[in-house]
């Protein structure tokens, strides 16, 4: 498990660097609550008392959430520590026994198979796959039937990796297989292939471009027929000493007052449930 303080790649903590500076607080009602859940000995915790909420995240949120994280901690009193990887592998370390709290893969299914592990769960967030290429050498319009073509795809059993996959089979297959496949731990090694040219095209979510900005380019977004809808679930842990906080986190995400950050950062908010 990455903590801040360890400093691994992919790991962070909502308090520091910039990504609170200069920004309007948002709604305060959605704090409110958080607060409130303190006040009932749920879980939330003032600045630099006990050990911080752990938020273990797929990678794809690791420029969006950051800002996000640092608002409730600005605004709730909570201390945040946001580790990010591929979802299964996030998936495998809380099954293993990591102190984790609130858990935010990238599609209902990787919760699912955590079966009773989770304690309350939700989709607060949608996202959309796009093809992307390196920067400047657009592959042919006919790229799929082009065997020779190295294509970068995330690991089968990420969401990243069935969502494009599932798009590939729904609309034509690819011709070669995964022969040509390059498949990469987390979405965010898909990226680094297409960037460096290891592969010619690859299939990443848009809220991934942020971190690609330079090295590749979109060569398609995907929407219609065949495309499996993306959405970002989030899950508290039933193991978690931490529940009422991590369960304020998630309902923050899903608010209107993360509305526009989300947009911003590629995702869009996932729809309102009725009672919510």
């Amino acid at each position: 498990m990455h903590l801040q303080g360890e400093r691994p790649q992919g790991a962070a903590t909502a308090s520091q660097g910039p990504a609170g500076r200069g920004r309007q607080p948002g709604p305060r009602a959605w704090f409110a609550l958080s607060l409130a859940l303190a006040a009932a000995g749920l879980g939330c915790r003032a600045s630099g008392e006990g050990a911080p909420l752990v938020v273990s995240a797929a990678m794809s949120l690791s420029d969006v959430l950051p800002p996000l994280a640092q608002r409730f901690e600005d605004e709730a009193g909570v201390r945040l520590a946001l580790n990010f990887d591929g979802s299964a592998m996030l998936a495998r370390q809380i099954e293993a026994g990591a102190p984790v709290d609130l858990f935010l893969p990238a599609d209902e299914r990787t919760l699912d198979a955590l079966g009773a592990r989770v304690a309350t769960r939700r989709v607060w967030a949608e996202g959309r796959l796009v093809v992307v290429a390196p920067k400047g050498q657009a592959p042919p319009a006919d790229w799929r039937a082009r065997p020779e073509l190295v294509v970068a795809l995330g690991a089968a059993p990420l969401p990243a990796g069935r969502y494009a996959r599932a798009w590939l089979e729904a609309t034509g297959g690819l011709a070669g297989g995964e022969a040509r496949v390059v498949a990469g731990d987390h979405v965010r090694a898909v990226l680094a292939a297409v960037g460096a040219g290891a592969a010619a095209v690859g299939v990443v979510y848009e809220a991934d471009l942020v971190a690609g900005a330079g090295a590749i380019e979109v060569v398609e977004r995907l929407e219609g027929p065949g495309v499996p809808a993306v959405r970002y679930a989030g899950g508290v842990l039933a193991g978690s000493s931490h529940q009422g906080g991590a369960q304020a986190f998630l309902e923050f995400l899903a608010s209107p007052a993360a509305a526009e950050a989300l947009r911003a950062g590629g995702l869009s908010p996932a729809p309102r449930v009725e009672g919510r």
